[in-house]
């Protein structure tokens, strides 16, 4: 994967990660990044969170 294909897939999966931040890392430190986000499991993160709002109705 190239290091422009790194950053983006990055910034897909941390969409609070910013491309002129990543441009700075070299590939490999990228790709292990990416790996690291890759093996983080999210899948319930947003599970039984209500808004504050949605509670107050």
């Amino acid at each position: 994967m190239s290091k422009r294909d790194l950053i983006e897939r990055i910034m897909e999966l941390n969409r609070s990660a910013r491309q002129e931040f990543l441009e700075a890392f070299s590939e490999n430190e990228l790709s292990e990044y990416l790996a690291q986000l890759q093996g983080l499991d999210l899948s319930g993160f947003w599970a039984g969170m209500s808004s504050p709002a949605l509670a107050a109705s």
